[in-house]
C-alpha cells in the first residue's frame, strides 16, 4: 500500500514540475502590444524640483555656519583687533555667497529659491560690512544672516 502512495506522490510531483515548466514557457513568451505614454510632465517637474531642493539645501548645509566668524569674533572681542581672521572670512563669505547664488537660480521650489537669495543677499551685506569693516553694520548684518538662515533651514526640512 505505501507503494502506492509513493508512487502516486511521485506521479503528482511530476504533473506540478511539467505544469510550472509549461507556465513558465507560456508566460515568458509573452508579449504587450500598444505604446508606452510619456510621463505627466507636471510630475516630472515636481520632482526635478524636490530633487534639486535636497541637493542644493544638503550643499549649503555647511556653509550656513562659520567656525572662521566666530574665531574671528572671539579675536575681536578679546583684542580688538580681527588678528588676520577677516580674510579667510571674506573668502569663506564668497564662497558662500557663490553657492547660494547657484541654488537661487537652481530649478526649485519658488519659495527655496526665493529664500536662497534672501540669504545670499544677507551674505553679501555681511561681506561688504566687514570688507568695510564697519563693526556696527556688521553686527546688524549677523542678525539678518541668522533670521535668514533660520527660515532657510526650516523650508529645507520641508524638502
Amino acid at each position: 500500500m505505501t507503494d502506492t502512495i509513493a508512487t502516486t506522490r511521485r506521479r503528482r510531483l511530476a504533473l506540478g514540475v511539467v505544469t510550472a515548466a509549461a507556465a513558465a514557457g507560456v508566460l515568458t513568451g509573452c508579449t504587450v502590444s500598444g505604446t508606452a505614454k510619456p510621463p505627466n510632465p507636471q510630475i516630472v517637474s515636481q520632482y526635478v524640483q524636490k530633487h534639486n531642493a535636497q541637493t542644493q539645501c544638503s550643499a549649503i548645509s555647511t556653509r550656513l555656519s562659520s567656525k572662521k566668524y566666530n574665531e574671528m569674533i572671539k579675536a575681536y572681542n578679546d583684542s580688538g583687533s580681527f588678528g588676520g581672521l577677516d580674510k579667510g572670512v571674506l573668502a569663506e563669505l564668497d564662497q558662500t555667497i557663490a553657492a547660494l547664488r547657484s541654488g537661487e537660480n537652481a530649478d526649485m521650489p519658488a519659495d527655496l529659491k526665493n529664500q536662497f537669495g534672501q540669504v545670499a543677499e544677507a551674505a553679501q551685506a555681511q561681506r561688504n560690512a566687514l570688507a568695510a569693516n564697519n563693526l556696527t553694520e556688521l553686527n546688524n548684518t549677523a542678525q539678518q544672516w541668522n533670521s535668514a538662515t533660520r527660515e532657510l533651514r526650516t523650508l529645507c526640512l520641508r524638502y
